[in-house]
């Protein structure tokens, strides 16, 4: 049996690992375990050929974790013969009911092992939380630390980790733990999260946003928007900024047609924010 865990967000992914190793060995308490990780060397995968088809003594269940198994590839010095091989007993091992495989990759699988994406492998996807899935993840987190934010400091969190493009799961807990460990009053403001969120580059453009909004003409908006566009921020990366921050029912709203109208196609991300500065008057 294979389980194939995939994507980005090593944290959930790694919590997930956890979750089936000890529900496996609880169960199997004495089977034949093994760990590797290919991405370190990919030649590793004889070590798992050699344990998989090796018979065990006096269990007959077997338990392999494998991390990276894309690593057996050309491009990291596998010959053909052996990603054919690597392949093969992968294959093989699907329906076999004494060998039991975790197999945990940051990225989906090549074109060649995408038979790990279809049943009867069990597989989960973990991509990069956004929306209403990091909200989510975020809401559980706080809960188990105690942390509760001020509305801005949540809106500034949340805008914070969106510039990263992976690891925002790690990332958000390791701020979490330090923001647990700190001691601020509750809720916790924007002011004491600064001291342990320290964005200078993201702050500005932060405070950008936050001016444009308060702007009641058009004129000053498009000040304060050109401005932000003077820093290099991409018209998207403005948006999803401006968005964030908007407090107001008018600007919410007013927000949110503009985005269904960016994603229909009929306006672009660099017009839907001319058109919402523009709308003011």
């Amino acid at each position: 049996m294979i389980i194939y865990l995939y994507g980005l967000d090593s944290y959930r992914r790694a919590q997930k690992l956890r979750e089936l190793v000890a529900r496996y060995r609880a169960k199997h308490a004495t089977a034949d375990f093994l760990d590797i990780d290919l991405g370190d060397d990919a030649s590793g995968w004889g070590t798992v050929w050699d344990f998989l088809e090796q018979p065990s003594l006096f269990v007959s269940v077997k338990l392999a974790v494998v991390r990276e198994s894309g690593a057996v590839s050309e491009a990291r010095g596998c010959t053909k013969a052996e990603v054919k091989q690597w392949k093969e007993l992968l294959r093989g091992s699907v329906e076999d009911k004494n060998v039991f495989i975790i197999i945990s990759d940051s990225s989906a699988p090549r074109k060649a092992f995408s038979f790990l994406r279809e049943d009867p492998v069990v597989s989960q996807e973990f991509p990069v939380l956004e929306g209403g899935k990091l909200d989510a993840f975020l809401a559980r987190e706080m809960r188990m630390r105690d942390c509760v934010f001020s509305p801005e400091a949540r809106r500034f969190f949340v805008s914070y980790l969106g510039q990263f493009k992976e690891e925002r799961g790690w990332i958000a807990v390791h701020a979490l733990e330090q923001i647990s460990l700190a001691g601020f009053s509750s809720p916790v403001s924007l002011d004491d999260l600064r001291k342990v969120v320290l964005w200078e580059s993201y702050d500005e453009s932060f405070r950008l946003a936050l001016d444009f909004l308060q702007q009641r003409t058009a004129p000053r908006r498009l000040f304060y928007l050109e401005s932000l566009f003077l820093r290099g921020d991409s018209p998207r990366y403005v948006l999803n900024m401006i968005s964030a921050c908007a407090r107001g029912r008018d600007d919410v709203l007013a927000l949110a047609d503009i985005d269904e109208q960016v994603k229909s196609g009929a306006l672009d991300d660099e017009a839907g924010l001319l058109a919402f500065a523009l709308g003011t008057d």
